[in-house]
C-alpha cells in the first residue's frame, strides 16, 4: 500500500468562467443556504485546482500546481505565481499554511518544503529538511489549518518504494517535534485537533502522538482510516472485510458490519459520531459514545438525490450536519459513464439543509466534488479539479 506523494495528488484540469450566485433555495422549505461563489477555471483562474478553502477569518482561496489565488471583491486574485516547472504548491485543509515544494535538486521524486503564511503570501516561516542528511521528503501532510505538518523522507530506497522510512512531525512554525522510523511505505491520516497522525501499513495500523510516542495499534492490513480525539480514537476499514469498520476506542475494538464496501470515513473532531460512506450513496452515522465490544447504536440518513449515486466526500460541518459530494453514474459497469455530481448538506436526523444538483464533472472524470470543512464553521469549500464552490450553510 505505497504512500501517494503529495506532488501526485494534482488533479489535471479543463477551462471555463466565472459565476457569481445569489440565494439558493434548497430541498427543505425551511432552511436556506447561499452559494458564495461559483468559479471555473479558465477565464478567471487557471487550473487545475489542488484545493480550494474558506479559512476561518472569512477568506476563500484556491490552490492550484502554480498559484495562489484569493477571492477578492467576488474574484479570484492571484496572489503568488512560480514560473518554476519544479516548484508546485500544497495548501493545508482548512488554510492557514501552505508550502512551495520544489523538486528541482531532489531526484526521484523527491523534494524539499518551504512553508508560508496563507495570510502572508510570499512571508516563509520555516524551509524543511530532512534530518538524515537525504536529499529530500517523498511526501508532506498538513493537519488542520497547517497545525500540524507529517513528512516522509526513505532511507534506503531511492525510489520509496520498500524498506526503512522516516516519519517526522513539525509544528505550524517548522519546528521539529517528534520522529519514528518504521517499515514500508504507509498511507498517512491526520488528527484534525493537530495532536496525532494515522499510519496505514501493509501489517498495521498505528497511531502516534506528534511527539513521537505510539498511541496505539491494531494488527492487519487497512485500506481506509480516520482518527480524532487527539489521536486516542480511530476507524478503519480492513481491506480483505470491507464491508466492515472497526472503531477502536480505549483499547477495545469493535467490528461494525455495514451495508456494503466503505467509500469514505469522517470523524467529528471529539469522535462522538463517526459517518460512514458505503456503496450505492448510502449513508450511516455511528453514535461511538454507544460501542462496546460487539456494536455501535447506528442510523442510516438518506441524501436527497436519484439514481444510480455513490459518495466521493463526506465531512462534518458540526456534530449534527454533514456534508456530502455524490458522484452519479449513468449505465453498468464497465461501461458506465460518469458525468455529472452533487453537492449536499443534510443533518445527522435527515433533514435536507442544502442540495445543489447536476454538478458537471470534468473527463475523464475523478473521484470529485471534494469537501474543504473547518468544523464549527458554516461556510465551506466544495471543489472539481476545474471548479470550485463556496457555500454558506444557514443554522
Amino acid at each position: 500500500m505505497p504512500s501517494i506523494p503529495a506532488i501526485e495528488r494534482w488533479r489535471t484540469s479543463s477551462a471555463c468562467s466565472f459565476l457569481l450566485v445569489g440565494l439558493a433555495l434548497i430541498d427543505s422549505p425551511v432552511a436556506r443556504a447561499q452559494v458564495l461563489h461559483e468559479f471555473n477555471a479558465g477565464r478567471e483562474f487557471t487550473g487545475p485546482v489542488q484545493r480550494a478553502t474558506f479559512s476561518r477569518d472569512g477568506v476563500a482561496w484556491i490552490a492550484t500546481p502554480r498559484e495562489l489565488y484569493k477571492v477578492i471583491e467576488n474574484s479570484p486574485r492571484q496572489v503568488e505565481t512560480t514560473g518554476s516547472k519544479d516548484r508546485r504548491i500544497a495548501m493545508a485543509p482548512g488554510g492557514g499554511r501552505y508550502a512551495w515544494l520544489e523538486s528541482g535538486t531532489a531526484p526521484y521524486g523527491r523534494y524539499a518544503a518551504e512553508i508560508f503564511d496563507l495570510n502572508r503570501p510570499s512571508h516563509s516561516i520555516a524551509t524543511l529538511r530532512p534530518l538524515t542528511g537525504s536529499i529530500g521528503f517523498s511526501t508532506i501532510q498538513f493537519g488542520s489549518e497547517g497545525g500540524l505538518l507529517l513528512t516522509v523522507t526513505p532511507l534506503q530506497n531511492v525510489e520509496g518504494l520498500r524498506g526503512e522510512f522516516q516519519y517526522h512531525f513539525w509544528s505550524r512554525g517548522g519546528q521539529p517535534l517528534g520522529t519514528m522510523k518504521l517499515q514500508g511505505p504507509r498511507i498517512e491520516i491526520m488528527d484534525e485537533q493537530n495532536a496525532a497522525a494515522l499510519l496505514l501499513g501493509e501489517s498495521d495500523a498505528v497511531a502516534y502522538g506528534r511527539d513521537g510516542i505510539r498511541l496505539w495499534q491494531v494488527d492487519g492490513r487497512f485500506r481506509k482510516g480516520a482518527l480524532a480525539a487527539s489521536g486516542k480514537i480511530g476507524l478503519l476499514n480492513p481491506a480483505r472485510e470491507i464491508n466492515e469498520v472497526r472503531v477502536v476506542r480505549g483499547g477495545i475494538v469493535t467490528a461494525v458490519k455495514m451495508s456494503g464496501p466503505v467509500y469514505e470515513m469522517a470523524l467529528t473532531p471529539d469522535a462522538a459520531f463517526a459517518a460512514v460512506a458505503t456503496s450505492g450513496g448510502r449513508l450511516t452515522i455511528l453514535d461511538l459514545n454507544t460501542c462496546d465490544a460487539q456494536a455501535c447504536r447506528s442510523r442510516r440518513v438518506a441524501l436527497p438525490v436519484t439514481g444510480n449515486y455513490n459518495i466521493s466526500a463526506v465531512r462534518f460541518i458540526d456534530r449534527s450536519t454533514v456534508v456530502v459530494g455524490t458522484i452519479r453514474s449513468i449505465g453498468n459497469p464497465p461501461n458506465a459513464k460518469y458525468e455529472s455530481g452533487a453537492l449536499s448538506v443534510v443533518t445527522t436526523d435527515g433533514v435536507v439543509k442544502f442540495h445543489k444538483n447536476d454538478l458537471t464533472l470534468p473527463q475523464p472524470p475523478t473521484k470529485s466534488p471534494l469537501l474543504d470543512v473547518n468544523f464549527g464553521q458554516p461556510e465551506f469549500a466544495a471543489y472539481t479539479r476545474d471548479s470550485v464552490f463556496f457555500v454558506r450553510v444557514a443554522h
